[in-house]
């Protein structure tokens, strides 16, 4: 029998699932040393140095534990900021808190951008609803 292995190895998809047991691995994930901009929907910014914008959604993940979400709303930037906290619940499930919020984190590492969900659930035990996840996208070369 022949082994194939090497070759079901070549087929798996770019993807890992990043499972992080400590706090400091999960900030490095969402802030890297300071901060790190994630992708809710990819900006068009209009030049000329003034606040306009034509879409977009952001999240900046900050190392202080501030999160700061920049929308393009009615073709103006508006930006909030909230503290979040962290909180483990199992060896690798890891919830954030924000704006009376509660998200379970799904990190991905993928060939060319990082990805986190932000999913809406009350516990571990909830059936998932991946239509109401708020995914969000760091790109590498950024």
């Amino acid at each position: 029998m022949k082994n194939y292995s090497f070759l079901l190895f070549l087929l798996l998809p770019s993807i890992t699932l990043a499972q992080f047991e400590n706090e400091s691995d999960v900030l490095n994930h969402l802030s890297g040393s300071q901060y790190k901009l994630w992708f809710f929907i990819r900006y068009d910014i209009n030049m000329g140095g003034n606040d306009t914008c034509e879409k977009g959604k952001a999240y900046t993940f900050k190392r202080s534990k501030t999160i700061e979400i920049k929308e393009c709303i009615n073709g103006i930037w508006k930006k909030t900021e909230y503290k979040y906290s962290l909180k483990k619940e199992s060896p690798y499930d890891w919830w954030i808190k924000f704006n009376d919020e509660r998200y379970y984190l799904v990190m991905l590492n993928r060939a060319t951008y990082l990805e986190t969900k932000l999913r809406t659930m009350k516990s571990l035990h909830d059936k998932i609803d991946e239509s109401k996840d708020i995914i969000l996208k760091h790109y590498i070369d950024d």
